[in-house]
C-alpha cells in the first residue's frame, strides 16, 4: 500500500509560524531625529539669515532659573531652525493658541524605580491663570535617586503645558 499523499506533503507549522513572526525590512533604515523636526517642503523659501547664522542649531540647555520663561517661545527657544511658518504648519501654533482655557490641564505622573516598582504617583493641576506657578513646579520638582523612568499622562492638554514640557 502506498503512503498517503497527506503524509508526504505535511505542512511544517513551526516553520510557517516563524516566518509569520518576522517583520518585513523597512524601506528606510535611519534613526529618528532627536528633536522636533521642522516641517519643510521642497518649494519653501530658505531664510538666508538663518542659514548663515553662527548660532548653534540647538542652543545650550537652559537651567530655567535666569531665562525668564524660555518655555513661552517653544519650540523656537529650543530649536531655532523652526520658522514661524513651520510652527503654524505643524499645528503647534494652533495647539498653543486654541485650547479650552476654562478647563485645567492635569499632568499625572508616576515614577518607576530601578527595581521596577511604581512610586511617587502624583499630579499637577495647571490652570490658565497660574501658568508661572505651574512652570515653577515643573522645573523645581526633583526625581528620586533610584528612578528609572517617569511616565506622564496629560488630561486636557493646554498650549502653555505643551510648551513647558517641550522646553523642559
Amino acid at each position: 500500500m502506498s503512503p498517503s499523499i497527506h503524509r508526504l506533503y505535511r505542512p511544517n507549522f513551526t516553520k510557517d509560524f516563524e516566518a509569520k513572526k518576522q517583520l518585513p525590512t523597512p524601506s528606510h533604515r535611519h534613526a529618528a531625529p532627536s528633536a522636533p523636526w521642522p516641517w519643510i517642503d521642497i518649494h519653501d523659501e530658505l531664510d538666508a539669515e538663518q542659514l548663515h547664522s553662527e548660532k548653534p542649531p540647538v542652543p545650550e540647555l537652559c537651567d530655567h532659573t535666569t531665562c525668564e520663561g524660555c518655555w513661552k517661545g517653544y519650540p523656537q527657544s529650543r530649536f531655532p531652525n523652526w520658522t514661524k511658518e513651520q510652527v503654524e504648519r505643524s499645528k503647534i501654533a494652533d495647539a498653543v493658541a486654541d485650547y479650552d482655557k476654562d478647563r485645567p490641564c492635569i499632568i499625572h505622573h508616576v515614577d518607576v524605580n530601578t527595581s521596577g516598582f511604581f512610586t511617587n504617583a502624583s499630579h499637577v493641576t495647571a490652570n490658565d491663570a497660574d501658568v508661572e506657578d505651574t512652570w515653577n513646579i515643573i522645573i523645581s520638582e526633583k526625581r528620586p535617586k533610584d528612578n528609572r523612568v517617569r511616565a506622564l499622562f496629560l488630561e486636557n492638554l493646554s498650549g502653555p503645558v505643551l510648551q513647558m514640557l517641550g522646553a523642559k
